[in-house]
């Protein structure tokens, strides 16, 4: 599954029960780069999608969670797919 969306971050930081500093430091930015990506405040560059998905990785998001989390953000956004 590709991550594309910024709005990915927060959740999976959440069902990791990771604080923003921890998440920063496994995703190698710093705490304000992390808190302006989870609000949609700074561009989800290339480099910031990468270092997202290899912290997905090494966190052992699985796809079933990443899938959880993608009908969350379309529950919330109204975007049903029943």
């Amino acid at each position: 599954m590709k991550l594309n969306d910024y709005r990915y971050i927060r959740l999976v930081r959440q069902i990791r029960g990771l604080t923003i500093v921890k998440f920063a430091d496994v995703m190698r930015v710093d705490e304000k780069t992390l808190r302006l990506l989870e609000k949609g405040q700074l561009n989800f560059s290339p480099l910031y999608k990468a270092r997202f998905a290899d912290a997905c990785k090494l966190l052992k998001v699985s796809e079933v969670e990443l899938l959880s989390i993608r009908f969350l953000i379309a529950e919330r956004d109204g975007k049903r797919n029943d």
